[in-house]
This record gives C-alpha cells, sequence and structure tokens, in this order.
C-alpha cells in the first residue's frame, strides 16, 4: 500500500470515528462502520499465509460475516458456569470464558479455528517494545481471526495490517456490541510499554507470512 493511500485511510479513520469506553486513551486506536475501510482490511488478509484447514478465501468470508454482524452478537448464561455461550445467529460456540472482551476472543477465534493454546511473543523485552518490532511480530506471526492478549488488560481479534497498523475486532461486553478498529504500531507499541504487560498471539496457524505455504 502506498503512503498517499495509507495517509487518505487515516484521515478517514478520524473523520468517521467513534470513541469507545475502554482501559485505553481515546486517540490509541480509531473505530469506524464505514463498509469501504472495512473492505479495505479484509482485503489485506490476501497478504498472509496459511497452512491450516484456513484458507485466505474462507479467513476472508469469515471476517466479512464477523464484521457484518456485530450487532446480532450475544453473551448467554447456560449450564457450564461461570463459563457461557455466545452466539451471533450463525455461529456459536458453548464454552467461553465469562469476561466480555476474552469471551468475543474466543468464541471468533474457536469458530474459525478450533481452541488453540499455543503463545507466541515478541521478541524485545516487555516494556521495551518498539515500532518496528512490534510491526514485524504482527506482520509475520498474525492470522485472521486469530485472538491477541494484552495480560491481565484485554483481548483483541485479529483481522490483518498494512503498513502503518493493524486492523482488528473488540469487545467490552453486555452493554457494547463488537466493534471494527485500527491501531499504528506506533500506538500499541506505547500502550504496551505504558501498561507493562505481557502480549502474545494465540497461535491458531503456525504459519509465517511471506511464506510459500499460502492456501488460496
Amino acid at each position: 500500500m502506498n503512503k498517499r493511500k495509507i495517509s487518505l485511510l487515516l484521515i478517514l479513520f478520524l473523520i468517521l470515528s467513534i470513541s469507545k469506553p475502554s482501559y485505553a486513551d481515546a486517540q490509541d486506536y480509531y473505530t469506524s462502520k464505514d463498509r469501504l475501510l472495512i473492505n479495505n482490511a479484509l482485503q489485506e488478509i490476501s497478504r498472509q499465509s496459511f497452512n491450516s484447514s484456513m484458507t485466505t478465501y474462507r479467513a476472508k468470508l469469515f471476517m466479512h460475516h464477523f464484521t457484518s454482524k456485530t450487532t446480532n452478537y450475544e453473551k448467554v448464561s447456560n449450564a457450564h458456569y461461570p463459563r457461557s455461550q455466545g452466539s451471533d445467529g450463525t455461529y456459536s460456540s458453548n464454552y467461553l470464558p465469562s469476561q466480555g472482551c476474552l469471551h468475543y476472543a474466543e468464541f471468533v477465534s474457536n469458530t474459525m479455528y478450533g481452541y488453540s493454546p499455543d503463545q507466541i511473543y515478541p521478541e524485545e523485552e516487555t516494556g521495551r517494545i518498539t515500532e518496528k518490532g512490534i510491526k514485524k511480530f504482527i506482520q509475520r506471526q498474525a492470522q485472521a481471526g486469530e485472538h491477541m492478549r494484552i495480560d491481565y488488560i484485554h483481548s483483541l481479534i485479529f483481522i490483518s495490517s498494512d503498513d502503518s497498523g493493524f486492523y482488528t475486532l473488540q469487545y467490552y461486553g453486555d452493554n457494547e456490541d463488537p466493534f471494527f478498529s485500527y491501531w499504528t504500531y506506533k500506538d500499541f507499541a506505547n500502550r504496551l510499554n505504558y501498561l507493562g504487560s505481557d502480549f502474545w498471539i494465540y497461535n491458531s496457524d503456525n504459519s509465517i507470512n511471506g511464506s510459500k505455504q499460502t492456501n488460496k
């Protein structure tokens, strides 16, 4: 993506952004319901590699669904308290954590990949994360639908990345719908260092982006 296109996208995010209450300051990420921006994020999935049963085409279909069905999402109590069920009217998962962000992240990742206990971490030391380091880590390791975790703080669903940052889905619980968001690498690195928390990705698909293992 060229610099002019990146700048235009960031301007559109600023114009269309709607701040959400969260642990993060409003300027940490941009949010939008604009379908043009969301579709751009889906197209960026083509830059990723897959070597599980997932393919680029299926990942795009899943993420189109999840970015379109945010207002349909429900967290429902069940017989497995404190675990609960999540459903968006098409997909459901029955044994999820009760916490809002963690609950939704596991709903999406479990739907796409099944449960994955494997965790991968940035090479840089916690509290000393750089913009360059987090960019390299995310662009190499993250695939659409994977669960990104800031320890004890927040969970995100990864969609895709570009040269300036990355797109996610977030959820904060019963009174908020899941929402689409964009983080710059600089802001995300600054937030991780401010929090001093470990950050990892649940490695549902263990391929390396840019490898020859791409499943179309």
